[in-house]
């Protein structure tokens, strides 16, 4: 992947909440795109389900950017979750104070559909406390704070997955675009 391979469009994103299919499936593209807004100053959060970003590769950027790695990485805080429960009370009860605390502009959530997709969950459950999830994320979302939760293609193969895809992406539909 090449340094001017961009998850995200440069620009202002047209909502401050966006559930979207980024144009690069690549896991390393959020880290570079991460190693981006980071090495301009941005302070973000990421939210891992997916346990897939590389912070070697955003390290990588900093030093190239002649930046020290440890400064860049100072201005990103990382939290993984391991189960849909996990996920909804970081999101729902410990999110608004790391933003506080941090200064973040960004919050990367990833990996909402894998998990909420294993089928060891009851789909009833899965269900409501993604609801849950969406609407503490709407809530959280504003003007000066962007919250970007990328899905990544292929889903999983379950009808499950599909269901879940289109209660995520629903009409904000923008493959391809953000």
């Amino acid at each position: 992947m090449g340094t001017n391979t961009c998850f995200l469009p440069a620009g202002d994103l047209p909502s401050p909440l966006r559930v979207f299919v980024p144009r690069s499936s690549s896991p390393d593209a959020l880290s570079f795109f991460l190693a981006k807004e980071l090495l301009r100053g941005q302070k973000a959060i990421l939210l891992s389900a997916d346990n897939r970003f590389r912070p070697d590769l955003l390290m990588q950027k900093a030093r190239e950017a002649g930046q020290a790695p440890e400064s860049v990485l100072s201005r990103l805080l990382i939290s993984r979750a391991f189960t849909i429960h996990q996920l909804q009370e970081t999101i729902s009860d410990r999110l608004e104070p790391a933003i506080q605390e941090s200064g973040a502009t960004l919050v990367v959530v990833t990996g909402i559909l894998p998990l909420f997709a294993d089928e060891a969950v009851e789909t009833r459950e899965a269900f409501r406390v993604l609801e849950i999830l969406l609407e503490s994320l709407k809530r959280l979302a504003r003007s000066d704070r962007r919250i970007l939760a990328p899905v990544l293609l292929p889903l999983p193969p379950s009808r499950r997955a599909r269901t879940l895809f289109a209660r995520l992406h629903g009409p904000r539909r923008t493959k391809g675009e953000v």
